[in-house]
């Protein structure tokens, strides 16, 4: 049993595998979620084009304190394995940071009610969450 106060609304939140359309990679619009997609096997890693997360991380330790907060309140189930597969994405350079450059992160449910979008609707999604600040 773990102490996440997040806990039983995260686990609540359950999801059939997310299908693809054929020849179109997927792009996560949170870093938490999606990774933790990608590890419970709901989204293949090759499908993902990239992950635009709500981060800010500028440094090594930016990310860790990241990947340490994450592994407790969203990747508790399978933390290794999820920190691993962040590290591979941030090592690729295939997690963008919006808020690096002072734009709006397009997850969080505001304009767009998923964290996964077909990279054909992300330069829309992009556009209409930096219209909406």
């Amino acid at each position: 049993m773990h102490n996440n106060p997040y806990a039983p609304w995260i686990d609540a939140y359950i999801r059939e595998p997310i299908p693809k359309k054929e020849n179109i990679m997927k792009i996560g619009l949170s870093l938490s979620f999606c990774i933790r997609d990608i590890v419970e096997g709901k989204v293949a890693v090759e499908d993902v084009r990239f992950i635009s997360a709500g981060t800010c991380a500028r440094s090594k330790e930016d990310w860790l304190e990241v990947l340490n907060s994450y592994e407790k309140n969203y990747w508790y189930k399978q933390p290794l394995e999820c920190i691993k597969l962040a590290q591979q994405f941030i090592v690729e350079g295939r997690i963008i940071q919006p808020r690096l450059e002072d734009q709006r992160p397009c997850g969080g449910g505001g304009v767009y009610p998923s964290y996964w979008c077909d990279e054909t609707e992300y330069d829309a999604i992009h556009a209409k969450t930096q219209a909406a600040s």
